[in-house]
């Protein structure tokens, strides 16, 4: 299955991890919310939870541990492959 992300996806991707916090979407009980990466991006949380279930049907993105009843969003091994490759690409472009 071969999808074009967008700039925007990406960007969700990303905001899921954090500079500043070196295992915030990077295992299942540190995970980063919907509203977190809405805050992150400035995008619509539908936006969000679009692509969000894109990313986990291609493997780039799972589940972590829920905050209550709130679902949480990791950066699959796959997933940093897929945003190494962009970086990759905006290097040699």
């Amino acid at each position: 299955m071969q999808i074009n992300f967008t700039e925007n996806d990406y960007k969700i991707m990303k905001a899921i991890l954090d500079k500043d916090d070196k295992n915030k979407g990077r295992c299942r009980n540190k995970g980063t919310t919907v509203a977190e990466i809405e805050f992150k991006t400035k995008l619509s949380s539908k936006k969000i939870r679009d692509t969000l279930k894109i990313f986990i049907e291609c493997g780039y993105v799972c589940e972590g541990i829920r905050q209550v009843r709130t679902r949480t969003y990791m950066v699959t091994q796959e997933g940093f492959k897929e945003l190494n490759n962009i970086r990759k690409d905006i290097i040699k472009g």
